[in-house]
């Protein structure tokens, strides 16, 4: 509690303070000295600021069918085929993470019951996401004659 209540310069060495934030936020370097749960939580993170450019291009469409974020052009072909990559990775995440609460027991995983629900409630949204791109990509392919950049 003392420490909380010492006053932090938190403008000070602004230079180390971004490099911090890149490398542990972004880079979850902390996460990553664990590689079984790092890389879990490495790819859903990801995995949802790539997801970021799929749920931009909804909300626009929500509002403006036609909107497409192809105008970007081969840029936009790579996302699309890193998002649906990275799904994938984000799908076996979600699967490795409740094998290791469920079936593997990690003892740090174990806590009372609502934690675990309150885990796999979060896990399943997130696999709600993942599984929901897929399907808007899957339709958005099956209604241009599978290909993105074409309009109907």
């Amino acid at each position: 509690m003392k420490v909380g209540k010492k006053k932090d310069d938190r403008f000070d060495n602004p230079g180390k303070r971004i490099i911090n934030v890149l490398k542990i936020a972004f880079g979850q370097s902390k996460l990553l000295r664990d590689p079984s749960a790092g890389l879990v939580h490495f790819f859903i993170f990801w995995g949802f600021m790539l997801f970021l450019f799929a749920v931009i291009e909804a909300i626009i469409q929500g509002f403006y069918s036609p909107f497409s974020l192809s105008f970007l052009g081969p840029v936009y072909s790579v996302i699309t085929l890193i998002q649906d990559l990275i799904g994938v990775m984000v799908i076996i995440a979600i699967a490795w993470a409740l094998l290791r609460r469920f079936v593997f027991r990690i003892p740090r995983l174990q806590v009372d019951k609502s934690g675990s629900l309150d885990a796999v409630f979060i896990l399943m949204l997130i696999f709600i996401v993942v599984v929901s791109m897929f399907g808007q990509n899957m339709a958005g392919f099956a209604s241009n004659n599978f290909s993105p950049h074409k309009k109907c």
